[in-house]
This record gives structure tokens, C-alpha cells and sequence, in this order.
């Protein structure tokens, strides 16, 4: 999360104590796949994040990125560093 609504999320977890509500919702297959899911939680603010997946059994080709495009996650306050 960006500064913002990380600080939005802390006031609301402030609130709500460390029972704040988060909702998984994941999408099954015939075969057994999860081919979509979701992760919600409500409260002063919405943050919803879906994730679909398909193509099961299909070989990955990845490129690494050079160093230079590298960024630690220690390099900001947040993973998100927009």
C-alpha cells in the first residue's frame, strides 16, 4: 500500500482492534484449480484485490530484470512505493 491508505487502514484497525475483518473468496474448477481469488475487508475504507489464474499445465518463460531495475522493498515505507 501507498502512504495513504496505509494510514487510513492503520486508523481503522486502531478502531476495530486486531479483529479487523478480512473476507477470502476463491473460485474452484471441476478440476480442482482455484481459478480466481479475492481478498476483501470493510470498514472506513474498501480494499478489494482479485487475482485470476488460468492456462493451468502451460510452461512460464520469465526474464529476470537487470539490477538496475531492481528495488529492494526496504528502499520505501510501503511494497508499494507509487
Amino acid at each position: 500500500m501507498t502512504t495513504e491508505p496505509k494510514q487510513k487502514m492503520d486508523g481503522l484497525r486502531e478502531k476495530l482492534g486486531d479483529d479487523m475483518p478480512v473476507y477470502a473468496d476463491v473460485w474452484v474448477d471441476g478440476k480442482g484449480h482455484a481459478v480466481q481469488a479475492r481478498l476483501s475487508c470493510f470498514g472506513g475504507m474498501k480494499a478489494m484485490a482479485t487475482m485470476t489464474l488460468w492456462d493451468f499445465g502451460t510452461p512460464v518463460k520469465v526474464d529476470a530484470p537487470s539490477l538496475e531495475q531492481v528495488v529492494p522493498v526496504t528502499a520505501g515505507k510501503d511494497v508499494l512505493l507509487a
